[in-house]
């Protein structure tokens, strides 16, 4: 099958989205046969819920996925923008359910003068696991499938086994879904992006220098603190910042000597860890800067 659409390709070379990707080619197929539907009748693509980790790529994933929906002439897009994301959190029984309000208003301003939103919605629901079966749970997935014609609907969750699970059940009450899992990359490819983001400003990592990320990458990534290309992200500025503001500049080089707090048991890493952890037990989220990849 010849390929027309340059998103594809980019979609099929990303790292950790097996399942997405197989979903996109299903897409390619959907797109050589479109012609032959009834010209008045719509195609719906299936919702999703994504299983994903924070700092796994998913803005740079749904943007390309709204690229490639809009060239292949799949899905039509209007608005501001071809994908919201936006981030649901958890409203107690007895309060009112402001969240819905404040997503519904976000739509409304991204539709833009047109005054409707056709495009990607995908809303992160991890503050509601342990909570699918309160009603204000059962109001904002009815919202949704009451808008399913205009929005491809992507749920977005970092939980365990078990809460996917029952997470899935609820929400396949209202949506025509299929679960994806997002995955990390893998850490040659992780590395591969730091190396990117310092070359961006001119800067080589050394071959000690190197050795040394890898190792850091690699037992960030194996424990509970890894966060992704947010951590690369930070990580990245950090030294950046560290090799331009510390002495006279004399070389773009960044050396194994100067990554003493880098490593895996350096200051910078168990400072790092520390701050995660700390965020993590109070729900807060790094991802908003997720988008720094695209």
């Amino acid at each position: 099958m010849e390929r027309e659409n340059r998103y594809y390709d980019q979609i099929m070379e990303l790292n950790g989205m097996e399942d997405m990707r197989e979903e996109i080619r299903h897409w390619e197929i959907l797109a050589e046969n479109i012609g032959q539907f009834p010209p008045e009748q719509e195609i719906l693509l299936p919702d999703y819920f994504w299983i994903a980790q924070a700092g796994s790529g998913k803005s740079m994933l749904l943007n390309l996925m709204a690229n490639y929906l809009e060239e292949r002439e799949i899905m039509s897009f209007t608005g501001n923008k071809k994908v919201i994301e936006f981030e649901l959190g958890y409203c107690p029984k007895g309060e009112p359910f402001r969240e819905l309000s404040r997503l519904i208003e976000r739509i409304s301003y991204e539709a833009g003068y047109r005054q409707r939103f056709r495009g990607i919605l995908a809303v992160h629901i991890s503050a509601w696991a342990g909570h699918m079966h309160e009603k204000y749970m059962y109001s904002f997935l009815e919202f949704l499938a009451e808008n399913t014609k205009d929005w491809l609907i992507v749920l977005i969750a970092d939980v365990d086994e078990e809460q996917a699970r029952i997470m899935k059940k609820q929400i396949a009450y209202h949506l025509r879904i299929k679960t994806v899992e997002i995955r990390l990359p893998q850490a040659d490819v992780l590395y591969g992006y730091l190396e990117k983001k310092c070359k961006a400003y001119g800067i080589q990592i050394d071959e000690e220098a190197g050795k040394i990320l890898k190792d850091t990458i690699h037992a960030l990534k194996d424990s509970s603190h890894f966060e992704g290309y947010n951590t690369l992200n930070l990580m990245a500025q950090e030294m950046i910042y560290e090799l331009y503001s510390q002495r006279r500049l004399v070389s773009k080089v960044i050396t194994g000597e100067m990554l003493s707090a880098y490593g895996a048991d350096g200051d910078y890493t168990k400072n790092y860890m520390e701050t995660v952890s700390k965020k993590q037990k109070i729900g807060f989220s790094y991802e908003k800067q997720e988008g720094a990849e695209e």
